[in-house]
């Protein structure tokens, strides 16, 4: 990948006014690939990093909306003190994990 791209992609002080600029920039030039050819890979790769980024779908993964069934809630503490709640769902259309023993 090329290094200004890989740069852009880290950047960590990108505000979120900037990444929805450069998402509508890069959306426009997908839709307008048709008259210009392919998206270059790179290019690609970053519109999918923005996607992922703003919680969007992409065309690189295969995706299922699920809707999870309730489960229970374990209230906790941080190494701070401050409560945390995980709330734990299941849902049939995920796989269960296997976990092997170690002897």
């Amino acid at each position: 990948m090329a290094q200004g791209l890989q740069q852009a992609m880290d950047a960590p002080d990108v505000s979120q006014d900037e990444l929805e600029e450069m998402m509508k920039l890069l959306e426009s030039y997908e839709a307008s690939s048709q008259s210009f050819g392919p998206v270059p890979e790179e290019l690609q790769e970053l519109m999918n990093n923005v996607k992922r980024a703003k919680g969007q779908p992409t065309n690189d993964v295969q995706t299922q909306d699920i809707t999870p069934e309730p489960g229970f809630v374990v209230k906790t503490t941080d190494q701070e003190g401050r409560k945390v709640f995980i709330n734990v769902c299941h849902s049939k259309q995920v796989r269960t994990r296997h976990v092997l023993a170690v002897s």
